[in-house]
């Protein structure tokens, strides 16, 4: 009578059983690693890291490269990366309807969000007034410019 698993086979089929955990392993490590990497590189280049009282900020949208802006979080001024002509990058700063003069800017009060979704969720956001624009687009002038929404 031969039952499985008994002499020689037992030793066989040990090893394999072992080899298959151990793929299974490999696999399943090499996915969450993958997986994790990927999750990193989508993160690196939407925001910069600012330090605690810095002024300047570069936040860019996930669905366009074309939605970089330059905030200056005392003062609520928002810019925007353009091209010109021959393809040189600048600054061009952007219309903000009912934006506040901030008499003397000395404190971070302002930060730009982009949901991710669609380019009309992206807010330009007063944090100490609440205060909330729109990022909108001008069909006539195509231009983008910031629009209140109280």
């Amino acid at each position: 009578m031969f039952r499985l698993g008994s002499g020689s086979h037992r030793g066989t089929i040990r090893k394999g059983i072992e080899m298959r955990k151990y793929l299974i392993f490999l696999v399943f490590n090499t996915t969450l690693t993958m997986a994790h990497a990927q999750s990193d590189l989508e993160n690196v280049h939407q925001k910069t890291t600012m330090p605690t009282g810095g002024r300047y900020e570069i936040v860019q949208s996930e669905l366009a490269a074309k939605w970089t802006f330059r905030l200056d979080r005392f003062t609520g001024k928002v810019s925007m990366l353009v091209k010109d002509d021959k393809d040189n990058l600048s600054w061009q700063e952007m219309d903000i309807t009912k934006l506040p003069t901030i008499t003397k800017p000395n404190t971070p009060r302002f930060l730009i969000f982009t949901s991710g979704l669609a380019a009309r969720n992206t807010f330009l956001m007063d944090c100490i007034t609440g205060n909330t624009w729109e990022l909108a687009h001008d069909l006539k002038d195509s231009d983008d410019f910031w629009d209140p929404m109280w």
